[in-house]
């Protein structure tokens, strides 16, 4: 059934507060409260058809690939993309045809050409031109971007693509669950293969990052775009954890908040060994809070591209 022209909510969180613009100090605190109203019971009124898995990989294999001084969530998404089974994504779901919602400009794009040999065609979206479009695309004939006016509709999402992927972008997304309707339409219409990959920030990412975006997300609110593919294989990764939290804390945040030098300028080797050993804690431990999610959808198929 479309979702077309049924009420339901539009946000995965009771408020529309976006601190990517100016908010007063009043609205601040309404900002803060809603999130951690939110961010309560994470674990409660999660989908059934929701795995919740702990990610790991061998990073010491990929250590040299991914650049220096990047926060920990980032470089956590970055080892998810990278070991991404690329492979089993063409086979399960025929040539990649990705688009790539909030996409900058379009680095993820060239992530991807320098981290697997899997060929791909890539159409980025923002709502602002990023200002290097025009050159990877002259550069590159399997990129292409287009910068989208007021609602994003279903009339951008093309009968091409079988690949979604945000990262870090649906958090700026006030209405993000009419943006999940839009996919479900799609595949309601197109009935083929598709996986959608988003990576998110986790509750802890309030006090990481304080005011930012509109949202963050938990098991819970994350259960609420699942839902809306009942008939899909339905995983959720768990990013980093406590370690990469406190070290995020320590070394970006505080100095950062008390305006002191942030560690990766003081010392960007130091801080990358911390980080490299606050990794390692969290892929060996059990704790599922999480610093960073990856929520992959795959439709259309009677296999996960993560079976093993």
């Amino acid at each position: 059934m479309s979702y077309s022209n049924q009420v339901h909510s539009q946000s995965s969180s009771a408020h529309t507060l976006n601190a990517d613009f100016p908010l007063n100090l009043y609205q601040q605190k309404i900002w803060f409260n809603s999130n951690i109203e939110n961010n309560r019971a994470p674990n409660e009124d999660l989908d059934a058809n929701l795995k919740i898995r702990l990610f790991g990989c061998e990073i010491d294999m990929h250590w040299e690939s991914l650049e220096e001084g990047l926060t920990p969530p980032r470089k956590m998404s970055n080892f998810f993309w990278l070991t991404l089974p690329w492979q089993k994504v063409l086979e399960n779901f025929g040539p990649i045809r990705i688009m790539d919602f909030g996409c900058s400009v379009g680095n993820y794009a060239l992530n991807f050409m320098k981290w697997t040999d899997t060929p791909f065609e890539y159409h980025g979206f923002d709502v602002r031109a990023g200002s290097l479009w025009k050159e990877r695309s002259s550069e590159f004939k399997n990129l292409k971007f287009t910068q989208y006016r007021g609602t994003f509709g279903r009339g951008h999402i093309k009968d091409e693509f079988n690949f979604f992927m945000s990262q870090s972008a649906m958090e700026h997304v006030v209405q993000d669950l009419n943006y999940f309707r839009l996919i479900a339409d799609y595949l309601f219409e197109i009935q083929k293969p598709t996986i959608q990959v988003h990576l998110v920030p986790s509750a802890a990412c309030l006090e990481l990052y304080g005011l930012h975006g509109v949202r963050q997300y938990t098991p819970r609110t994350l259960s609420k775009i699942s839902q809306l593919f009942p008939n899909a294989i339905c995983t959720l990764f768990c990013l980093g954890g406590p370690a990469c939290n406190n070290l995020h804390m320590q070394a970006i945040t505080l100095p950062n908040h008390n305006k002191g030098i942030d560690w990766r300028t003081i010392n960007l080797e130091n801080y990358e060994e911390l980080l490299h050993k606050s990794i390692l804690v969290d892929m060996t431990s059990e704790s599922l809070d999480a610093s960073f999610y990856a929520l992959v959808i795959e439709s259309g198929v009677a296999n996960s591209i993560f079976s093993i």
